[in-house]
């Protein structure tokens, strides 16, 4: 098997992987700043919608291919981008799941979070390819 089709099948796994893990630590905060209480299947329960918004979005918009995090331009548009398509539908199937309504003040607010978790995460993965790619160009 071809390098770069290994690294385009390992940034493929390890892409959804870490943007779920931000989505729940967007929920976990959001549990501890309401002192919700919730157990580890209630957090997985209350952060669904998020997770389910995220990967119909990031099948639309190719976030979890490795072109997806080629450069910090493209990391940053398709992460917005899948952001901004991702929010409102989680908002919507929490409100259709569980009768959730939302703030405005809300739903900014857990845009712009959920925004710089993932884009940290994506950032971060980019700066990775970048330093493996040059890594092998010696």
């Amino acid at each position: 098997m071809k390098r770069r089709t290994r690294d385009a099948e390992s940034v493929s796994l390890i892409l959804p992987a870490g943007d779920f893990v931000m989505l729940l630590l967007f929920a976990t905060g959001g549990n501890e700043e309401h002192r919700l209480g919730l157990n580890v299947l209630e957090l997985l329960r209350l952060a669904f919608p998020y997770f389910a918004g995220w990967l119909l979005a990031a099948w639309l918009t190719g976030a979890f291919r490795i072109r997806a995090v080629s450069s910090f331009p493209r990391a940053w548009g398709v992460t917005t981008l899948t952001a901004l398509m991702a929010h409102p539908a989680a908002l919507l199937l929490r409100y259709f799941l569980y009768g959730k309504s939302t703030s405005a003040f809300f739903a900014w607010a857990g845009f712009l979070l959920i925004l710089a978790f993932v884009l940290a995460w994506r950032l971060f993965c980019t700066l990775v390819c970048r330093w493996k790619r040059q890594a092998l160009k010696r």
